[in-house]
């Protein structure tokens, strides 16, 4: 076996370098190749003209830097430049450096360069690179490492996983690979090849993890917050802000405690401490453990009382004491939260915290997050009437990644200290029973109870499938049901299990017709919902009330209405002058249409567009999945696979983001975007794009003839309705694609085109955006690109 204990590093020699902003980009180091300075200019000057330039300057002393990965490279006046991060230092920190300046590097720049186009067939140097860095690379790759066991030992992850085998041992069994004779290496040629571009990827994503990691505990001055995922490619939260306590530019937060004790000891004078003086019970007994049952209040002493900072009713005050791990959960769930540390029964775990924002701030910002089908909305509602509102979308602590569980093993409770506003109590969570370090902490949301909780930890607004997998599971937690129920209780209190029963099957009949969210069934009229079946007119009306209580604001101003579009993003085409054109892409909230005659490319661009609405984009845009459906027997895995390859993606893991369906009727076709609603409802905010290709070709079979087109007509409506209706509720970007007919008036008004697109009037009003496309040179393998005339 060979060495895989060498390092790399760079020369020596070098006092200092530059560090380029903006991506380091080639203009910048032009820019630098021409500054000129006076001889034994002083490092102030130096860094005082770099600044001016935009340029930061670094000073350090003659050192190895050992190099950590290659981030890029680049060609400048002919010679070959690497982006390096440096093994100690962030990525801020990177800087472009030569070959002949990277001692020892060999391998990795041999490795970088092979995987930027990587051969057909592995060769034994390119394994031995990949493994050597797989088994060397601080932070451990735990999942790349496990894959690959798996795939040399042809055993399941999930078993791999189950051993928990230390990492010294998962990256002893990794290394066996350099023992596998050529010809059983050649039989997973094929998987070590995607193993090695997924492991290029999950390079950067741990990099950007571990940074976050590192901003999180410096600003944090509570234990360290670790973050990890060894389950997929998911980066860092870069918009949420860690924050110790409440902020709020709404509400006055200033404490002001009216009522103290004048107890020595509080342990002893329980009937004479804070507590008392509020009616309440004395919440901790001598190890500050709590000793209340739940629902109860917890009264804790304050800066105006006697006692010293040792008062066994002290203890939510100071803060979090628990290391806890911010971690990607492998059955579906996101992000979770799980202790490092053990924890008694009864011991304080940590607090929700967030932005505190009024009730009717809440309601505004829920209408927003409603489109992102999540919200982090905590209700200050103890004393019943709700004025203030938690919101951790933005600002918080890691209680925010905190799941739902049915069999939860933290407790919520309302705690006053020196603030004693009964309308801003600090919400804590204390341990239900033991808990040991690596286990994930839960509590209930209790959506059957709106003044516990509103919607913590990203729960969506009407209805979330429940996966805590607990055996008391209530397996869905429901808003829009309970509502329901409610209208009902008004005329029969004592029929309330007979009713809940029947509710469930009628919430069940509008899902399956499309239907998931309140937003969805006021967009729904009362004639479309009598024709589900087993819904009686009583029955509709009911439900539309039941969702008008709910949300019964539905008028929005212009600058709430600007703060919604701020949600719409843009898909790439492919193409940087289409890009330009359509102002940055395909829109979400909205249905672009893309017609021509045969072979002009519009198939093409569909296919690149489920490739591209997976890479990240402008203004935050993370990328997702894709929903295909096709009615012409168009789509083609290989077409996706050859994109991919234009943008350097893993194949596998671009056709597992795209979901295929093919619709072989007008009516099929219908029926399939009542069942793309409820997919997009169960899996809220991870599709970005809804791709039919053709929208009109099974109207044209199943509607023939000048008698048959006021009902083809109508029929094409309501489709079209309802795509804008899922365009707008789950943010989604609608692309279809439509057929050419000639048009025997254009002779007669001299149009240059006697061909026009097919579905008339309403077609042309339903979309938002038309693009005419004509045979071309911008058709490639690798899809709809830029024609070089």
């Amino acid at each position: 076996m060979r060495n895989l204990r060498s390092s790399s590093e760079a020369k020596e020699g070098f006092d200092f370098f530059f560090h380029y902003n903006n991506n380091n980009n080639e203009n910048q180091m032009k820019c630098i190749r021409e500054v000129r300075v006076k001889c034994l200019q002083s490092l102030e000057d130096l860094k005082l003209i770099c600044e001016k330039l935009g340029l930061k300057f670094d000073y350090y002393s003659e050192e190895r830097l050992l190099v950590d990965m290659i981030l890029d490279d680049m060609i400048l006046e002919n010679q070959k430049l690497y982006l390096i991060k440096w093994q100690g230092y962030d990525s801020t920190h990177s800087s472009w450096e030569p070959v002949d300046r990277l001692i020892n590097c060999e391998d990795l720049i041999y490795f970088y360069d092979t995987m930027k186009n990587p051969p057909t067939i592995l060769n034994e140097e390119m394994i031995f690179c990949f493994t050597k860095d797989l088994v060397t690379r601080k932070p451990y790759d735990y999942l790349t490492l496990t894959k690959l066991c798996a795939l040399i030992f042809k055993l399941d992850e999930e078993y791999i996983n189950s051993l928990q085998l230390s990492s010294a041992d998962l990256r002893k069994k990794a290394s066996k690979i350099l023992n596998i004779p050529t010809a059983k290496l050649n039989k997973i040629n094929n998987e070590l090849l995607n193993l090695m571009q997924f492991s290029e990827k999950r390079k950067f994503v741990l990099l950007s993890l571990k940074e976050w990691e590192i901003k999180i505990n410096k600003n944090n001055f509570s234990p360290y917050v670790k973050i990890e995922n060894n389950v997929d490619l998911e980066g860092p939260l870069i918009n949420f802000n860690f924050i110790s306590d409440y902020i709020s530019s709404y509400v006055d937060l200033t404490p002001h405690p009216l009522v103290y004790c004048t107890c020595n000891n509080c342990g002893e004078n329980r009937n004479r401490c804070c507590s008392h003086n509020f009616g309440s019970q004395f919440a901790y007994d001598k190890q500050k453990r709590l000793r209340l049952p739940p629902g109860y209040p917890i009264y804790e002493c304050n800066d105006h009382c006697k006692c010293d900072k040792n008062c066994i009713n002290r203890v939510v005050q100071f803060g979090q004491k628990i290391r806890v791990c911010v971690f990607r959960t492998s059955n579906g769930c996101g992000w979770g939260l799980k202790t490092l540390d053990p924890l008694e029964k009864g011991q304080f775990a940590l607090e929700y915290i967030g932005e505190v924002i009024t009730s009717n701030h809440a309601e505004e910002r829920a209408e927003v997050y409603d489109h992102l089908g999540r919200t982090y909305l905590f209700d200050l509602d103890y004393e019943d009437d709700c004025l203030y509102t938690v919101d951790s979308m933005l600002y918080g602590n890691a209680s925010r990644f905190m799941n739902h569980s049915c069999n939860p093993n933290l407790e919520t409770y309302s705690v006053w200290s020196n603030q004693q506003n009964p309308n801003l109590p600090k919400i804590a969570f204390f341990a239900k029973k033991k808990i040991y370090p690596g286990e994930e902490l839960t509590f209930d949301y209790k959506m059957e109870d709106s003044r516990i909780m509103n919607g913590a930890s990203g729960l969506e607004k009407d209805r979330v499938l429940c996966k805590c997998n607990s055996k008391n599971c209530k397996n869905l937690l429901k808003i829009l049901l309970l509502s329901y129920i409610m209208a009902y209780k008004e005329q029969a209190l004592e029929e309330e299990e007979l009713y809940d029963e029947e509710n469930v099957a009628d919430i069940k009949k509008l899902k399956t017709s499309g239907i998931c969210t309140i937003r969805g069934l006021q967009m729904t009229t009362k004639k479309k919902l009598g024709v589900i079946k087993g819904l009686s007119e009583a029955k509709v009306d009911k439900i539309k009330e039941a969702a008008s209580k709910i949300n019964c604001n539905i008028f929005l101003t212009a600058l709430e209405a600007s703060q919604k579009r701020k949600l719409v993003f843009r898909i790439s085409t492919g193409s940087e002058e289409l890009n330009k054109l359509m102002g940055g892409g395909i829109e979400s909230m909205a249905i672009t249409e893309v017609f021509g005659e045969f072979r002009t490319g519009k198939t093409q661009l569909s296919h690149t567009l489920c490739v591209t609405c997976q890479l990240p984009g402008a203004n935050g845009y993370s990328g997702g999945k894709a929903m295909f459906i096709d009615t012409e027997n168009t789509f083609r895995p290989d077409r996706l696979k050859s994109i991919a390859d234009r943008f350097n993606l893993d194949h596998e893991a671009v056709l597992t983001n795209v979901l295929y369906v093919r619709a072989f009727t007008s009516e099929h076709q219908m029926e399939i975007l009542d069942l793309v609603a409820l997919k997009f409802h169960e899996e809220g905010g991870v599709y970005k794009l809804l791709v039919i290709d053709s929208i009109m070709a099974l109207f044209r079979v199943d509607f023939s003839g000048r008698g048959e087109l006021a009902d083809r007509q109508q029929k094409l409506a309501q489709m079209l309705s309802k795509l804008q209706k899922i365009s707008e509720e789950y943010n989604v970007a609608v692309f279809v694609t439509n057929q050419m007919t000639a048009d025997p008036g254009a002779s007669m008004s001299f149009q240059a085109d006697p061909k026009k697109p097919i579905g008339g009037h309403i077609m042309a009003h339903a979309s938002t955006t038309r693009i005419s496309l004509r045979k071309g040179k911008a058709i490639t393998a690798g899809g709809i690109a830029d024609a070089k005339e």
